[in-house]
């Protein structure tokens, strides 16, 4: 997996990030994936794709623009039941090229 000169990690489609966060053990209603992230391609736009391999869902966000500076882009995940958690970020259709400077995910 490569990075961008600003130190973002550079996913194109080739590879992914797997993200693993422990919650507690009770059901969660519903999260917000927040990605700080931008387009690595010239005038083009990006999606990206998250999917859970251990609870067997998947969403889709974006598009994601190129602009000279990384901004944040949402999506609401489904529910889940708790304790250990794999989320799989991919650059989605588009350019198929995204910079990830930062994530975090927002549970009520």
């Amino acid at each position: 997996m490569g990075r961008t000169h600003t130190g973002a990690v550079e996913l194109d489609g080739s590879d992914d990030l797997l993200i693993w966060f422990e919650t507690p053990p009770e059901r969660v209603d519903g999260a917000v994936f927040h990605l700080l992230g931008r387009s690595l391609c010239p005038a083009a736009s990006t999606d990206f794709d998250l999917d859970s391999p251990t609870d067997g869902w998947a969403t889709r966000g974006g598009p994601v623009g190129q602009q000279f500076e990384y901004q944040w882009h949402s999506v609401a995940l489904p529910g889940f039941v708790g304790d250990d958690l794999a989320l799989r970020l991919t650059a989605g259709p588009g350019c198929g090229r995204l910079g990830v400077q930062a994530f975090e995910i927002c549970v009520p």
